[in-house]
C-alpha cells in the first residue's frame, strides 16, 4: 500500500514530502480548468515540479457546476481536467462533487440517475483517453442528497453499464452512513482509490472510526494500491508523520490478519 494525503495548498506538499508520504492529493480547481492552456501553464509546469506526485485530484467538478444540464459543458470540462491531471501525473478522478452531483429541486429522482448515468460514462470516457481512473465516490447525506453509500454507488454502476467506472471507499463517508463493512468487500475488485480520517474527519490517529476493520476489510479485499488522508482539521507540522506512521502500521496488522486467516 502507499500512502499519501488531501492538502489545499500546494506549498504543504514539501512537508508531506519531508515525512515520507508517496504521493500527495489536489483539488482539480488547482488545474485552473477554467483558464485557457496559455494562462494555466505556470501551474501546471509547477505542479509537475513538486516534490510528490499529485497522483489524485478530487473536486472534479466545482460547486456552481451541474452534472444534470448540459451534457456538452460536463464532457469538456472533464476532458480539460483529465488532460491537465495526466501532464502533471495525474492517475486518479474522484467523482463526488456533492454540489454538481446534488439532484435539482423539483426533478424525478429516476430522471435524475438516467442522467446522472450519461454524465459518468462522459467523464468516464473523456478520463479514459487520458488515462485517468474514475473513482464515483458515494457522499453521507449531509454532503450529497444522492448515492450517499457504496452499495448506491455499485448498484448505479451496474444499472447503467458503468464498467469501467471505479470506486472511491472514503471511511468517513462509510462511518456516517453506518454502512456494513461487508460492503467494502463487494466492492473491492472496483476500488481505485481509498480516503481514510480519524473521528470527526480528524487526523487517523484521532479514536471514533473503525479504522482496523476498514484497513482489514480492504486487505480481505485484495485492495493494495493508494490511501490518502482526507481530513478537515489537522495541523501537518506535528500530525502529517504520526498520521503515515500510524496508516503504515495499521496496514501491516491488517495484511498479517488477513494471512493469518488463510493459515487457518
Amino acid at each position: 500500500m502507499r500512502f499519501g494525503a488531501w492538502v489545499t495548498d500546494i506549498d504543504d506538499v514539501t512537508a508531506l514530502a519531508r515525512c515520507g508520504y508517496d504521493f500527495c492529493e489536489l483539488s482539480a480547481e488547482v488545474l485552473m480548468p477554467a483558464q485557457s492552456d496559455t494562462d494555466a501553464a505556470a501551474r501546471l509546469r509547477r505542479l509537475s515540479a513538486l516534490p510528490l506526485v499529485p497522483e489524485v485530484f478530487n473536486r472534479f467538478f466545482p460547486p456552481g457546476a451541474s452534472l444534470y444540464r448540459d451534457l456538452d459543458v460536463v464532457r469538456a470540462h472533464a476532458r480539460r481536467v483529465s488532460a491537465r491531471m495526466e501532464r502533471v501525473g495525474g492517475q486518479v478522478a474522484v467523482l463526488g462533487s456533492g454540489p454538481a452531483r446534488d439532484v435539482p429541486p423539483g426533478m424525478d429522482r429516476d430522471e435524475a440517475l438516467r442522467r446522472l448515468g450519461r454524465a459518468v460514462a462522459a467523464i468516464h470516457e473523456e478520463c479514459d483517453r487520458n488515462g485517468v481512473a474514475v473513482g464515483l465516490e458515494p457522499l453521507n447525506h449531509t454532503d450529497g442528497n444522492i448515492l450517499n453509500t457504496l452499495q448506491e454507488c455499485r448498484e448505479f454502476r451496474d444499472s447503467f453499464g458503468l464498467d469501467g467506472v471505479g470506486i472511491t471507499a472514503d471511511l468517513h463517508h462509510l462511518e456516517l452512513e453506518h454502512e456494513s463493512l461487508d460492503e467494502v468487500l463487494k466492492v473491492g475488485p472496483i476500488i481505485r482509490h481509498v480516503q481514510v480520517a480519524g473521528g470527526g474527519r480528524q487526523s487517523p490517529t484521532v479514536p471514533g472510526y473503525d479504522y482496523a476493520g476498514f484497513a482489514a476489510a480492504l486487505s480481505k479485499a485484495g485492495y493494495d494500491d493508494r490511501t490518502a488522508v482526507e481530513c478537515d482539521h489537522w495541523d501537518l507540522d506535528t500530525q502529517a508523520a504520526p498520521a503515515l506512521e500510524f496508516m503504515r502500521k495499521s496496514w501491516r496488522d491488517a495484511v498479517t490478519l488477513k494471512r493469518s486467516d488463510e493459515l487457518r
